[in-house]
């Protein structure tokens, strides 16, 4: 980038004052979502998986909500936005919802864009739920955002730094989701650099990924679990060891069998694991070309309702690997991401 900058101005020795990019306080997640066609899913749906749980999270409590940038393309800026303030379902509108949500686009006329970046740059503004393009990026101050997040995936590691970059400005912790299935990364979408398919794709650390393309000092957190998702699951601090010590390292495929209280609310969580994992393994199989697919990947409805029956199990790749490595390891850590981040938008509820 610096090389191509520098040949479109013509300079031939310039100096270069660089800093890091590394943003240590900012968590690296990354987040497979359902593909947007195939199976049971729609578009939609795809990013209703995405946008159901923000949308749910602002409207139980708007004080507690923290404030959260969604990139995502245009008409899903439009989209999300109108979930956020459609009336109920008894055809109430929410009280003050509508100062709670905007969007940043490029087709937002000048005194739309004008008021988002008062309020964005305002800690005590009402603003709490951003939908944006990447026409919000470099350039803005908004020093107490919590969260940026992903829906779908930009093109460039560049553009990806940026937008992780509006997160966590006042040096708080702070963390950048990004949502993605194989269709994001796929060679048929324009544009879509290797660099970020390797950064979606890579099975170690994220964070020293980016400072190695960057070319960037890598230094390890003092904990993992600070890092990223994938160093989190090898984090040894005593957090993570009593989180850990919680799930069975070895268990018989007969044993699965967890009591586990049937609220409301594990029935629907439940519910939504299966319809997901469901969903997920119908993607893959498709991708074989091939009748009864399942039973060469073994991705079957009935694995699908023993993840969901007992997801508490299920919250790391390893123990998925060990009780059923015919489906091999990149397809365990996805289930893994799957259950863990529909455990966690529903503990935000």
């Amino acid at each position: 980038m610096q090389n191509e900058i520098r040949k479109q101005l013509g300079m031939k020795s310039a100096l270069t004052v660089q800093s890091s990019m590394d943003r240590p306080n900012i968590k690296l997640t990354l987040v497979k979502r359902p593909a947007g066609c195939g199976g049971k899913n729609t578009v939609q749906e795809s990013y209703d998986f995405i946008y159901q749980p923000l949308v749910d999270e602002l409207r139980a409590d708007k004080s507690s909500f923290e404030r959260t940038i969604v990139y995502s393309k245009i008409n899903w800026c439009g989209y999300g936005y109108e979930e956020v303030v459609r009336p109920l379902k008894n055809g109430d509108k929410e009280d003050n919802i509508e100062k709670c949500v905007a969007q940043f686009h490029s087709p937002c006329t000048s005194e739309m864009k004008s008021k988002v970046l008062s309020d964005m740059a305002s800690p005590g503004s009402d603003l709490k739920l951003l939908f944006a393009t990447e026409a919000f990026s470099m350039g803005t101050d908004s020093p107490n955002v919590r969260r940026v997040i992903h829906a779908g995936v930009p093109k460039t590691l560049e553009i990806y730094i940026q937008e992780i970059g509006r997160a966590g400005r006042d040096g708080k912790s702070s963390t950048a989701i990004l949502y993605y299935n194989k269709s994001d990364i796929s060679q048929a979408v324009p544009g879509m650099t290797d660099g970020m398919r390797d950064y979606c794709n890579s099975k170690t650390c994220r964070r020293a990924y980016l400072c190695e393309h960057f070319g960037c000092e890598f230094s390890e957190m003092n904990f993992k679990h600070e890092c990223c998702d994938l160093c989190e699951m090898e984090c040894t601090c005593n957090q993570c060891s009593e989180t850990k010590s919680e799930i069975p390292s070895e268990m018989e495929q007969t044993d699965n069998i967890i009591d586990v209280p049937q609220s409301a609310t594990d029935v629907g969580l439940k519910s939504s694991i299966l319809a997901t994992v469901i969903d997920y393994f119908e993607s893959e199989n498709e991708c074989l070309n091939m009748p009864n697919a399942a039973i060469y990947t073994g991705l079957t409805k009935e694995l699908a309702n023993l993840i969901s029956e007992n997801y508490q199990a299920y919250l790391s790749g390893t123990i998925i690997l060990e009780q059923y490595p015919k489906i091999g390891p990149e397809i365990a850590e996805n289930i893994s991401i799957i259950v863990q981040s529909i455990v966690l938008n529903n503990s935000n509820y």
